[in-house]
């Protein structure tokens, strides 16, 4: 079990530590467990408080083991970075298959000049194509 303690008020930590653990032997509610002081943290816990703005950083008291002691400074809270967004390549869109088949020069079938087409007399290329028919 630890105690914890602001730094300010760090030394009162190890009393108020041994009274709970008096308390809570005597409880009958904690009866059949071990209590006994914590041991000391191997490394100092930082982490950051977004709601407070405040960086806290925790270790264990520097004679008192069983003493947490926490120190809070206001903090810069940690840079987001957004990134900038991933522009995906428009295709536009090209005439479709049935349209490419009505229109005779593979053009746009909506501006397509249907009054000078292969198959009409006025074509530069001749008249209208005779297809014999045999009975």
């Amino acid at each position: 079990m630890w105690e914890v303690k602001s730094a300010g008020v760090a030394n009162a930590g190890k009393g108020e530590l041994a009274g709970y653990i008096e308390r809570m032997k005597e409880d009958p509610e904690y009866k059949g467990l071990d209590i006994v002081p914590g041991f000391d943290l191997s490394m100092p816990a930082v982490g950051y408080v977004k709601e407070t703005d405040q960086t806290v950083v925790a270790t264990s008291h520097p004679t008192d083991k069983e003493v947490i002691v926490y120190t809070a400074s206001k903090a810069t809270p940690p840079r987001v970075v957004i990134p900038d967004p991933i522009e995906e390549p428009v295709k536009e869109p090209g005439p479709s298959t049935l349209d490419k088949f009505r229109d005779w020069w593979h053009r746009n079938i909506t501006n397509h000049d249907w009054s000078n087409n292969p198959w009409t007399p006025k074509s530069p290329v001749g008249g209208p194509i005779f297809v014999p028919v045999f009975p």
